[in-house]
């Protein structure tokens, strides 16, 4: 197996660099920055085909990491987000028909679903989400469909992560963000019994290697998560226990995310079938990213 990681400068591209790199995998990076080191590198634009194209020639396998993440980002510049989302994935499966690569292994994500679905998630739920993220990686998973019913021969892979955290990510996200504000007494944030839920960057890369050796050819979704929820209250006070520091939350109206609803988690009986388990405790996982230097 030979594997192009797009988006491999990124948070979540560096680290299935890194493990599969590891583990022996030859691996590609395509990225519009750097890449991690030791791999095969090539710099370029999701949305320039031809230099994906050429990163692409000699890989059977597509980890398409290259996204827009930060919430704000996305929501204030959404035409911008949508081009590296449906252009970018159209570009991709373009590249594998071209170049024979049999296997793509897409992170999605579990905001795909959306308040009107029943907790928890499952694979096999409408797909009806509330925010415009969830909306992108919908139309990006449709492409997939599409083209997994013109070429059986090959897997499409929707891996639905929720809220993914740990080492090296940037305070975009709400674990990091704490890590950054330990030591204040009144830190703006929204409703602090809203309830997730999150996994560990281990968790999901050893999810991403069960499913590159195990999936069946043409299109299948599987929720990666920890199965159930935890609030950010929760969240606060195990990482106040697990670093000896303090944080108080302030309520900040205007952090409140209306259109999400108060609690989200998934199913994941179904990768759990494979033999995949989340081993990572948060308390556990909270640790390892305090070890770590923050973006």
């Amino acid at each position: 197996m030979k594997v192009l990681v797009t988006g491999a400068g990124g948070f979540l591209g560096g680290h299935v660099c890194a493990y599969f790199r590891r583990a022996g995998v030859g691996i590609v990076g395509y990225s519009r920055g750097e890449a991690p080191e030791g791999i095969d590198a090539v710099r370029g634009d999701i949305l320039d085909p031809e230099a994906l194209l050429g990163a692409m020639r000699g890989c059977d396998t597509v980890v398409h990491c290259a996204a827009v993440t930060p919430y704000a980002k996305i929501m204030a510049e959404p035409d911008a987000a949508a081009e590296i989302y449906i252009r970018g994935m159209r570009s991709v499966l373009s590249c594998m028909e071209k170049t024979g690569a049999k296997t793509l292994l897409f992170p999605s994500s579990g905001k795909v679903y959306g308040k009107k679905t029943p907790l928890p998630y499952r694979e096999d739920a409408p797909l009806q989400p509330d925010v415009y993220m969830g909306f992108l990686k919908v139309e990006c998973e449709k492409r997939m469909r599409e083209y997994a019913a013109a070429h059986p021969e090959c897997r499409m892979i929707a891996a639905r992560i929720f809220n993914i955290y740990g080492p090296g990510q940037k305070a975009d996200f709400l674990i990091p963000k704490l890590i950054a504000h330990l030591g204040e007494r009144d830190m703006p944030m929204g409703p602090p019994e809203t309830r997730r839920d999150y996994i560990y960057i281990d968790d999901v890369l050893r999810a991403f290697a069960l499913l590159l050796e195990r999936a069946e050819n043409g299109f299948c979704a599987y929720n990666i998560g920890s199965g159930g929820s935890v609030s950010i209250d929760e969240i606060r006070k195990t990482l106040c226990g697990v670093s000896g520091g303090e944080l108080a939350f302030r309520i900040d109206s205007g952090q409140i995310r209306s259109e999400e609803p108060d609690e989200e988690y998934g199913d994941v009986a179904k990768i759990r079938a494979l033999g995949w388990r989340n081993e990572t405790s948060l308390a556990e996982g909270l640790k390892k990213t305090l070890n770590c230097p923050q973006k």
